[in-house]
């Protein structure tokens, strides 16, 4: 840690001073979705909305997609510059569609009616918004009015291996009426993606369907997990690293998921000399993820969990406890989720529990989570 001043000195830093990189971990309930905001520059900011799920979940009432529409129009985000689809998990790209049955209720884009526009043929076409009854195909003319939130750019793993889910096949179908998609299909894909936040804030693709700057592809890595997105986030002297679910070692004896992908990126950003300062922990904090030798190599000091009531465990006691053995300081959760087992009071004494967004802003030299303000580790 050096104090601010002297780091300033020392490494000349410029930036945008007075302007601030946002990034608010979304409490959607048992899925993720993260918005990332650039620095105002203009009176305008780059906006970045990474996964948006969810699904439902048993005994939850929460509506992934109402609450993303929320918290983008209340940052005044009427027009998405880039939506980042990890992987093809439901509860990483469930708020974009929309659905007939519960697990799907509300599409963040479509507005809160869930169809373009408002209710109605909004552009006097003569044809219905909907264009079947199954409501995969809307009127793409339709979509953006009224209190639509367009999408420039979508992101994603491409079509390789795709599920065979009724969430994907919406999916394709909405990625039609965007201007641009652009997917990561191989090596080339990850190392020429980067994005221009503004103010000299930006993001890098590190991981991409399976591989990995630094290594090329990983062997094994097949599952939908594996094949998730990784993107750091830099400002200054700020680093976050956020993965979706991107594997890193077996949660059980046995299973299919044991490519370590995680390894990969770390020895990419150690190599690199890049020290993690937030890590949004994979997978809402699964056993089969934060391997100790991964936490090792990025030295995070921060580390935020996206998660709710599930079935599934998460997140992990074990996790848990990987993340502040390799000397994470506080765990920030959106819920306290699911753990198996009952935490030790040394777990218990380093998690901030919001059950809320977790709000992270930067200037590139230091930075607050909801509150709490930590100098950037450089």
């Amino acid at each position: 840690m050096k104090p601010i001043l002297t780091f300033l000195l020392l490494t000349g830093y410029i930036c945008s001073f007075g302007q601030e990189l946002e990034i608010i971990q979304i409490n959607i309930g048992q899925g993720n979705s993260t918005l990332i905001l650039g620095p105002e520059m203009n009176g305008s900011r780059t906006s970045v909305l990474y996964d948006c799920g969810q699904t439902l979940t048993s005994g939850s009432d929460k509506d992934g997609g109402q609450i993303i529409y929320d918290v983008l129009r209340d940052k005044g985000v009427s027009e998405l510059d880039y939506l980042v689809i990890s992987h093809y998990d439901a509860d990483h790209l469930g708020g974009l569609i929309y659905g007939t049955h519960n697990s799907h209720r509300s599409s963040f884009s479509l507005g809160p009616n869930n169809v373009p526009g408002a209710q109605g043929d909004d552009d006097n076409d003569g044809q219905s918004d909907w264009l079947d009854n199954s409501k995969e195909k809307f009127d793409f003319s339709e979509w953006g009015l009224d209190d639509d939130i367009k999408i420039n750019k979508i992101i994603d793993r491409g079509d390789e291996d795709p599920p065979g889910s009724a969430t994907f096949r919406k999916f394709k179908i909405f990625s039609q009426a965007v201007d641009q998609r652009i997917s990561i299909i191989d090596l080339d894909g990850v190392q020429d993606l980067s994005i221009d936040l503004g103010g000299g804030a930006t993001i890098k693709c590190l991981a991409g369907n399976g591989y990995v700057l630094g290594k090329g592809k990983v062997d094994n890595a097949e599952s939908e997990n594996e094949r998730s997105i990784a993107f750091l986030v830099e400002f200054g002297a700020f680093d976050y690293l956020i993965g979706g679910d991107l594997i890193g070692k077996r949660g059980t004896e046995s299973g299919p998921e044991d490519a370590r992908l995680e390894y990969y990126v770390g020895k990419y950003l150690s190599d690199n000399n890049v020290n993690i300062d937030v890590l949004a922990a994979n997978h809402h904090g699964a056993n089969n993820t934060s391997e100790l030798s991964f936490l090792n190599l990025i030295k995070a000091e921060y580390a935020i969990i996206s998660t709710d009531e599930n079935s599934y465990g998460h997140p992990h006691p074990d996790h848990l406890e990987r993340l502040l053995g390799s000397g994470v300081m506080k765990v920030y959760q959106t819920n306290k989720g699911n753990p198996n087992w009952p935490l030790s009071s040394y777990v218990e004494n380093r998690q901030v529990i919001v059950n809320s967004h977790i709000v992270l802003t930067t200037d590139g030299v230091s930075y607050s989570i909801n509150g709490d303000t930590y100098v950037c580790d450089n």
